[in-house]
């Protein structure tokens, strides 16, 4: 048998028969989204246990953008094993939405074909679940009117995008230390090019560094 959970998904008793208790939950570690350039450099990364399977768990992205297509289903990547840093990295052939959008993290999904929507009354809160539990979340915001998808499970983060170096994404200061906080984030120009001290770089799939 599994393990009681805790509310925040970790393991907190033994098993019965003496084994070992299973792997931490992931969260997410970096998000990439092109704004402008074209080149596909959009991904998703999530950081657990090093070396571990954790394909029952699933990285999707919900239309945040307040109109026709918010609560939307945009895409959808499966997890396989983080390597021995416990990183995992997926990149989207497509771009994700240049606009605003929130990042999911969940277990048990249920495959739903693109663009259903899941908030079918648009006020903010899901409507369709098709996965067992929302193990982590992150908002990225264009800065226009928005509802994101986060609940107490991440923050909203603010690309600028007022000018050419637009933040291209963000990343968590340390590997894994994710306490649902702005604070635990630092973010990247588009492209990862021209950062300035206290930004993250650009790392997909590597562990993740800030400029000093």
């Amino acid at each position: 048998p599994e393990p009681t959970r805790a509310p925040d998904g970790g393991p907190t008793t033994p098993r019965p028969d003496g084994a070992p208790q299973g792997p931490a939950d992931p969260v997410i570690n970096e998000v990439g989204v092109n704004d402008a350039m074209g080149d596909d450099l959009d991904f998703v990364e999530i950081f657990g246990d090093a070396s571990t399977d954790y394909s029952d768990f699933t990285i999707i992205v919900i239309e945040s953008d307040v109109g026709a297509q918010q609560g939307n289903l945009e895409e959808v990547a499966a997890i396989t094993s983080t390597d021995a840093s416990g990183i995992f990295a997926f990149d989207f052939v497509a771009e994700l939405e240049n606009s605003s959008l929130t990042v999911l993290l969940v277990e048990d999904y249920v495959d739903t074909a693109i663009d259903t929507d899941l908030d079918t009354d648009d006020d903010g809160t899901f409507d369709v679940t098709p996965w067992g539990r929302i193990v982590d979340a992150v908002g990225i915001s264009d800065g226009d009117a928005d509802v994101f998808y986060t609940g107490s499970l991440g923050p909203t983060l603010v690309r600028d995008t007022a000018g050419a170096d637009q933040e291209g994404g963000f990343a968590l200061i340390t590997d894994g230390a994710d306490n649902d906080m702005e604070a635990d984030w630092a973010a990247f120009p588009e492209n990862g090019i021209g950062v300035v001290s206290g930004d993250a770089n650009r790392t997909i799939g590597l562990p993740n560094t800030i400029v000093p």
